[in-house]
């Protein structure tokens, strides 16, 4: 979902299947003013990093994993700044590969929908509600889905 405004930052909503239901990953932050706060992966673009470069390398940096399905969140997150946007993503991924944290983050909870919806600010609940139906109790949209291996241009 593109944004007129510029990108401040990007959300990745990281979900896992275990054996009874889906699950979403919360990190808890190891410093800073949000210091022992948990929160999604998240982070700002570098110079010249486009919202999905930002998503896959904070994904990456932050837990290590590597999508095995992306999704677009399907609904815009507003920035604390309202004259910049947020670009939000849902990454599905490997049920055994372990969450290797960066330095940025003490540690990592895996949380059911309900969980995640009542863990939350009052005014953040809309969010995690979308994540948990469109995402985690019922399969995403495939219009959503961002193809991960897009053609080569010879």
């Amino acid at each position: 979902m593109a944004s007129p405004r510029p990108v401040a930052g990007v959300i990745v909503y990281v979900i896992r299947q275990f054996p009874d239901q889906r699950k979403v990953l919360f990190l808890k932050r190891s410093g800073g003013q949000h210091k022992d706060v948990w929160w999604p992966v998240g982070g700002t673009p570098e110079a010249g990093e486009e919202p999905l470069q930002t998503a896959l390398r904070e994904l990456r940096e932050e837990t290590g994993f590597r999508p095995d399905q992306l999704f677009s969140f399907g609904m815009e997150i507003p920035h604390a700044d309202s004259s910049k946007a947020l670009v939000t993503f849902v990454a599905f991924v490997d049920a055994t590969t372990p969450v290797a944290l960066n330095y940025e983050h003490s540690d990592y909870q895996w949380r059911s929908g309900a969980e995640a919806v009542n863990q939350v600010p009052g005014h953040s609940k809309l969010y995690l509600e979308h994540l948990r139906a469109g995402f985690i109790v019922s399969s995403p949209a495939a219009d959503l889905e961002i193809d991960l291996n897009p053609p080569h241009s010879d």
